[in-house]
């Protein structure tokens, strides 16, 4: 399950776009396989999707880094449509886009990744930390949750956003003309 976020009146040269998806509609859009989707990197306006594991960071770190222009949106944890307008949204990318060139982005993702993998494992609440699962049959050998180490990861550590990410969201806030979060 994703995050699709719509452009709401992307740049004018990125028209192409609109009459292309306006001709197929969204559930024809979504259906399709990513890579042969329309509207990718080279039209950055329209649209942009990722995971929930992905947008999920990315909206905390706007929302803590930009107060002011998240403040637009009061739903970025949801799909309820809500957004951002235009001015907003134009802003927010360019300030992405600087922190992405400046190198501050690749920073400050690097230590909150540094800082996710410090975070120390927690008993499994599947085997209860003994490595074999007893609550399921016919019971297996190993616990299929965490392959027997009696250890996971906590669920934290597996939201994570990369560069090329917010290169992206840059690029579809400066051109999206506003946008909607379904």
């Amino acid at each position: 399950m994703g995050v699709d976020i719509f452009g709401k009146a992307f740049d004018a040269e990125y028209e192409a776009d609109s009459k292309l998806f306006d001709e197929i509609g969204a559930e024809a859009h979504l259906s399709m396989p990513p890579e042969d989707r329309p509207w990718q990197p080279g039209k950055p306006g329209r649209f942009f999707q990722t995971s929930w594991w992905t947008w999920r960071p990315m909206a905390d770190f706007i929302c803590r880094e930009f107060p002011r222009l998240a403040s637009g949106c009061t739903h970025w944890q949801s799909t309820e449509g809500d957004g951002l307008g235009a001015r907003a949204a134009r802003e927010l990318g360019r300030k992405l886009k600087a922190m992405v060139e400046d190198g501050r982005m690749a920073d400050l993702i690097a230590l909150r990744n540094a800082a996710l993998d410090e975070v120390p494992d927690q008993p499994c609440q599947y085997c209860r930390a003994t490595g074999k699962r007893t609550d399921i049959k016919p019971h297996p050998t190993v616990c299929n949750a965490c392959g027997g180490s009696g250890a996971l990861r906590p669920d934290a550590t597996i939201y994570r956003f990369n560069l090329d990410d917010m290169k992206r969201f840059a690029e579809f806030c400066i051109h999206s003309g506003g946008f909607e979060i379904h």
